[in-house]
C-alpha cells in the first residue's frame, strides 16, 4: 500500500480501496458534457452551491460551455451585439 500511495498518489490508493469495497463514484465516471448538459438544467442558486463541492464540479460549473448553454436556453434572442460582448 506504501508503494502504491507513493507511484500513484494517495487519492489513487483511496479510489482503488473504495473500488474494491463497492463504492463506486457515478458522478466521476461521467463525461464532462454529459455533466454540463445536466448541470445546465439546475438553478443559478444550486449551480453555485454545486461549483463548492469538488475541484472538477468548479471547472464545470464557471466553464463558458455551461454558460453559452444557459443563456441560449433562457434568451429567446441573441443579438449580435450580445455576441460581441461575450466574446
Amino acid at each position: 500500500q506504501v508503494q502504491i500511495a507513493l507511484i500513484f498518489g494517495a487519492r489513487i490508493l483511496d479510489y482503488v480501496f473504495n473500488l474494491c469495497e463497492g463504492k463506486f463514484d457515478f458522478l466521476e465516471r461521467l463525461s464532462d458534457n454529459l455533466l454540463l448538459n445536466i448541470i445546465s438544467y439546475l438553478d443559478l442558486e444550486d449551480i453555485a452551491r454545486l461549483s463548492q463541492t469538488s475541484r472538477r464540479f468548479a471547472q464545470l460549473c464557471t466553464s463558458d460551455k455551461l454558460w453559452e448553454k444557459i443563456v441560449k436556453s433562457t434568451c429567446d434572442i441573441i443579438t449580435p451585439d450580445m455576441r460581441a460582448l461575450a466574446e
